[in-house]
This record gives C-alpha cells, sequence and structure tokens, in this order.
C-alpha cells in the first residue's frame, strides 16, 4: 500500500497522464486508483470506483463468467503471477471493446506483494485486423492456426476444425496439445509442447506427423510451426501448418518396398541428414533392425560412428547435398561383427518441380573385393618392377637398373653444371663364383 496523502496524489497525477486504462488493486481485490481514461470509457467519475470491488466496476459487470474469471486472475496476481490476456470489456452506453488487459504484482524488498496493477490496452482495431485475419485463413486449403507463444489457440481456419469434426470455436483458448488431432497419444502431446517451446524461443519446425481426423481416422501431414516477431525481435505469435501428405506417405511405403528389392546399401533422408527409409540391405549389415535408423541422423548410424572424421566428413557431404551437389567418394564403413567394407558413397539429391531439394538418397556398393583385386594388383605390379631391376642370382641391382640410374645422374649433373665420376670394378669369374657360394656350403673352422 501506499504510505502518505503526498506519494498518492503523485502517483494518481502520474497514472491520470496515461492513455491506457489503468488502476491500483488492493491484495483484497478492492480499487484504491484508478486513472481518467478507464473512468471516461465507463462514463463514470472517478471516485465513484474507488474502494470498489474490482470485478463489479461497470467493465465487467456484464457477465457473471467475466467476473469468475477477473476473480481468478485477481487471486493468482496476488500468489505473485502476472496475468497478460485479451478480454472484451463493456465501455460507455453499453458498447464493447476488446482489450489487453495486464495484471501485475507488486513486491516489497521482502519479496511480498503488496498490491496489483491492473492495465488495459485498447486492442479492437487489432482485433478487428484479426478477424479479418480469420476470414483470410478460413479460404485456404492447409490446416491453419494462429497461437500464443504459450502454444494457446487464438485462429483456427474451417479447415483444420472440420477435419476434427468440431466447432471452430471449442479450439480457441484450448492448449493446442490438447486439440483432437493431437489427443490420441501422449507422445504426440509431448513432442507437440516441445515443438512450441523451440518455436517460441524463434526455431522453426518443419516435421511429418500422424494426426487423428474425424472418424478417428489417421493422416499423415507436414506439420510447419512458424515463429513471427515484432519489430523489437520478440515472438509474438506461432502460425502453425498442416500439409496432407498422406498419399505421399502410401507413395513413400511403395518405395519402402522397391528400396528393399535392391542388394544395394539404399536410404533416403531428410535435407537436414535424418534417416526416413532404409532398406534391408543396409540394416543387415550392420545387425540391426530397420526400425532402430528411422528418424536417427544418418551420420551417427552405425555404419560411421566408429570415426568423428568419418562423421564430419558426412556432416560436410550432407550439407552439400542439400545445397544440390552430387556426392561420390569412396570410404570405409563398419559393419556387423566391427569388420569393415569399402564402399562407393554416393549422395544424390532429389528436387521437387520448383527446384528444392526435398530429400536425399545415398547408395552404398560394396567395393571390398575390387579394393582387394586393386590392391593385389599393386603388389605384383611392385614385384615385377622389383624383379625387373634386380638380378636374380644376387638381388643386386641389374644392368638395366644401372642404366636408369645412371642417365638420371647424368642428367641431374647436366643441369646443375656439376661433374660425374664412375667407377668402373670388373671380376672375372663372377657368376662361376656366385654358383660355387650358392651351391656349396661355407666351411668354418
Amino acid at each position: 500500500m501506499m504510505k502518505g496523502g503526498r506519494g498518492k496524489h503523485n502517483l494518481s497525477d502520474y497514472i491520470n497522464a496515461l492513455s491506457t486504462f489503468t488502476a491500483q488493486i488492493a491484495l483484497t481485490g478492492h480499487v484504491e486508483l484508478l486513472n481518467e481514461s478507464a473512468a471516461e470509457v465507463a462514463g463514470l467519475p472517478v471516485d465513484s470506483f474507488i474502494g470498489k470491488a474490482f470485478k463489479d466496476c461497470y467493465w465487467w459487470s456484464f457477465s457473471r463468467e467475466t467476473q469468475d474469471q477477473l476473480v481468478r486472475d485477481i487471486q493468482d496476481c496476488v500468489m505473485g503471477k502476472r496475468i497478460d490476456r485479451e478480454v472484451k470489456v463493456r465501455v460507455v452506453d453499453g458498447e464493447f471493446i476488446h482489450i489487453r488487459f495486464i495484471l501485475t504484482p507488486i513486491k516489497n524488498a521482502a519479496g511480498q506483494v503488496v498490491y496489483l496493477v491492473a492495465e488495459g490496452q485498447d486492442i479492437t482495431e487489432h482485433t478487428e485486423g484479426l478477424n479479418t485475419l480469420s476470414d483470410y485463413i478460413n479460404a485456404l486449403s492447409t490446416f491453419t492456426a494462429k497461437l500464443t507463444p504459450t502454444g494457446h489457440v487464438e485462429l483456427i481456419n474451417k479447415s483444420a476444425a472440420d477435419a476434427a469434426g468440431l466447432p471452430v470455436d471449442s479450439f480457441i483458448g484450448k492448449a493446442f496439445k490438447d486439440c483432437y488431432w493431437w489427443g490420441f497419444s501422449r507422445e504426440a502431446q509431448d513432442q507437440l509442447a516441445q515443438d512450441i517451446y523451440d518455436c517460441a524461443m524463434g526455431k522453426c519446425i518443419d516435421r511429418e506427423v500422424k494426426v487423428r481426423v474425424v472418424g478417428r481416422e489417421f493422416i499423415h501431414v507436414r506439420f510447419i510451426l512458424t515463429p513471427i516477431k515484432n519489430t523489437a525481435g520478440q515472438v509474438i505469435y506461432l502460425v502453425a501448418e498442416g500439409q496432407d501428405i498422406t498419399e505421399r506417405t502410401e507413395d513413400l511405403n511403395n518405395l519402402s518396398d522397391y528400396i528393399n528389392a535392391l542388394s544395394t546399401l539404399t536410404v533416403q533422408l531428410t535435407p537436414a541428414g535424418d534417416v526416413k527409409l532404409v532398406n534391408k540391405a543396409a540394416a543387415e549389415a550392420t545387425g540391426l533392425p530397420v526400425g532402430s535408423f528411422i528418424g536417427k541422423a544418418f551420420k551417427d548410424c552405425y555404419w560411421w560412428n566408429f570415426s568423428r572424421e568419418t562423421q564430419d566428413q558426412l556432416a560436410q557431404d550432407i550439407q552439400d547435398c542439400a545445397m544440390g551437389k552430387r556426392i561420390d567418394r569412396e570410404l570405409k564403413a563398419r559393419v556387423a561383427g566391427g569388420e569393415f567394407i569399402y564402399v562407393r558413397f554416393i549422395l544424390t539429391p532429389i528436387k521437387d518441380a520448383a527446384g528444392q531439394v526435398i530429400y536425399l538418397v545415398a547408395e552404398g556398393q560394396d567395393i571390398t573385393r575390387r579394393k582387394q583385386l586393386e590392391s593385389a594388383l599393386i603388389q605384383e605390379k611392385e614385384i615385377a618392377e622389383n624383379l625387373a631391376s634386380q638380378d636374380f642370382l644376387t638381388g643386386l641391382p641389374n644392368r638395366r637398373y644401372f642404366m636408369k640410374y645412371a642417365e638420371d645422374k647424368i642428367s641431374l649433373a647436366q643441369r646443375r653444371g656439376g661433374k660425374l665420376a664412375l667407377l668402373y670394378i670388373d671380376l672375372d669369374g663372377f657368376k662361376r663364383l656366385m654358383m660355387i657360394l650358392v651351391t656349396k656350403p661355407v666351411i668354418r673352422y
């Protein structure tokens, strides 16, 4: 409470200068101070409100429901909770306006609530704008809703309501996660609650989900949740969109049957690099079930998680492919039993009619046998080159090696303008002597 009359008069002068409807409320819910803007909208003098229960004031007395809500708001605010909601109030001549109603607890140095401040901002024009927006979104065939940052429904279009078989009004003010489409599964609700939280923090959500529609049937939708910010960069509301992709999902099931018939290791990825489909050949290579890969980041799957370097390279490849680049490289992958194979890894971007990458196809062709043959050929080539340049009997460099070596040294000396010396030693009967040493043992005394 304010102590001393002068303090109250100074505060009264201050709030009277405000264009918003402002009042100071006691913890009991009674009016202590009220500004002229609030009194004028009721067409009553300021003094007629002082000491009166706030819920019984002219603005609220038209509706028992509105009064009960206000009582709960005051009780919550007395406990320290700040209230921020949009409400309808009655003004002079019995007309109604929409206001943003904010109720703030004021605490002392000990942290105790000592009084409440009520503010009303006229948002009637904004609300009429929302009605226009409502007409617009009702013309959309996609399921569209406008949410508060806390995840409560402010607007919803007919397509979304019709999909649930419920009236539009039954969704307004309700937590989005508790609406008919999601209420079939606690897991779906928890995921949606997390998506709303992330979106309220500024993140755009784009995922494929299953939702329930009228008749308790299910469809697959591409669910997009977009944060809308004001000029200060604060998220003020969220836009939720649902595009029916059931037919495409059925096509994906057909695609799953197709890729399972392939012997190559084949995976379908999102542009972000998460696994959407994986064929049996790829899963069997790891000894893990197909389901253990779906939704997982491709770089973290069994084949690659043996090496941070491999994961980083793969992450870069996925990023490049999502930008439209086709990747074709050879790399090493781990398979069942901890063994390793070599694969030709091909990553191909798939684009829609507008040229946007909608998913990636990863293929792995086992080239281990080819690499082994290549290695064997290299070894044979090295052996052949060694035999061609070495004396079979002694293992020393032969005439062919000498001639190449001498030519190289002579060319080097000529380029540098240097001198070259050659020492020639001849040993008569060298081959005969070597044959004796090889065929007869040396006797030591």
